[in-house]
């Protein structure tokens, strides 16, 4: 019988939070400064460098990283270097990683780049995460179990409503191991409606938290659990300019929000749509045209997205969309000031869009309160 998982994302950096050292003490080891306790594992005690097990043996490297995989630190040699018996190049970076505990290769000495395993490198490098923990909880709606391994997967810059699809997923390296807050249980039993702790963490380096969102999959057997983390998604702007920029670079799933009325709009085109699952939400602020051939908003080969809470006044046509299919025009007003002008939403070759609330006037005079779907 397997459980059914309900997550709650909340990832951090690795700051403070380690999984294999129960403690750290700065003992000399084999000629490395840290003793790592990892009896909880069964693993005894093991030599390790300042920094191991990201942060758990004395904080911060003298360089500023974490250590994992260089398990006995990482010095940089320069080009022609020793490391171990391999020479360090220029192509292969001119850091000695060492790991003697074999964490992450067969080989005990490596050349690697700067910036590596979390910056035990030689320091951190860019914008780099480093390191994530995803704490949650699963809750098992069947008969006592055991459980393992997790997989981990994440869909960057992806909301996970609408749910992205599979091929958007990537496979986050070493499956995420399900801890309860007993330190070392590898395999955790739940009994049956019980809901336990979980923390996952990952070797890869994952997106910063100030992008995205990043919509994060957890499987466990046959059940599927989605949670994001990262940035809320929402963009804003104040003219017809800012507002095509920031619906092109819109993610799927973000809202940009209109955050003040624009007046006096003269050129061709206000809106020229450029995505699609992006919703646009005026906050019932205006935009008006001068009395020109102008389009308020454009959409053309476009799908899955909202157009709400817009007054569009004095353009040729408000809304146009053209081969545009399976989008939301929801709650705008369309309206004329100027005699002679043409008001309204256009669909051209476009299907299953839903027209819903909207309100359409000439000159003060009500034409339509249309609501439909085509």
């Amino acid at each position: 019988m397997v459980a059914v998982l309900f997550f709650g994302c909340n990832p951090v950096s690795a700051q403070g939070w380690g999984w294999l050292c129960d403690e750290c003490r700065a003992e000399l080891c084999e000629g490395l400064p840290y003793t790592c306790d990892a009896s909880g594992l069964g693993l005894g005690d093991l030599c390790v460098a300042k920094g191991f097990d990201y942060g758990t043996c004395d904080g911060k490297t003298d360089e500023g990283g974490y250590c994992f995989r260089c398990s006995g630190g990482c010095e940089d040699v320069g080009v022609g270097g020793s490391c171990g018996t391999v020479t360090c190049t220029a192509d292969t970076g001119t850091y000695c990683c060492r790991d003697p505990l074999g964490i992450d290769s067969l080989e005990e000495y490596r050349c690697m780049y700067k910036g590596f395993d979390c910056g035990c490198c030689g320091g951190p490098v860019g914008s780099g995460s480093c390191i994530r923990k995803v704490t949650g909880t699963v809750t098992n709606k069947g008969e006592t179990t055991e459980t393992h391994m997790t997989e981990f997967y994440i869909a960057k810059d992806m909301k996970c409503e609408p749910e992205p699809a599979e091929s958007d997923f990537t496979e986050i390296t070493a499956s995420c191991v399900e801890f309860d807050y007993g330190h070392g249980e590898l395999t955790m039993t739940v009994d049956g409606g019980e809901t336990k702790t979980v923390k996952c963490t990952s070797l890869d380096e994952l997106p910063p938290e100030d992008t995205g969102p990043h919509c994060v999959k957890f499987k466990w057997g046959d059940n599927i659990a989605l949670a994001e983390y990262g940035a809320t998604g929402e963009l804003t702007c104040d003219s017809c300019e800012s507002c095509t920029e920031a619906i092109r670079n819109a993610k799927k799933g973000d809202v940009v929000q209109l955050t003040k009325d624009i007046d006096g709009y003269g050129g061709a085109r206000c809106i020229d749509w450029k995505s699609n699952g992006v919703t646009f939400d005026c906050g019932d602020h205006h935009i008006a045209a001068k009395p020109n051939n102008n389009l308020g908003i454009y959409m053309v080969n476009r799908e899955n997205n909202v157009i709400r809470n817009c007054k569009l006044i004095n353009f040729s046509f408000g809304i146009t969309l053209e081969s545009s299919h399976r989008n939301n025009i929801i709650n705008n007003e369309l309206s004329a000031t100027e005699p002679d002008r043409e008001v309204g939403i256009s669909l051209l070759k476009s299907n299953r869009n839903l027209i819903e609330g909207n309100h359409i006037r000439a000159l003060g005079e009500d034409l339509v309160d249309y609501v439909k779907k085509n």
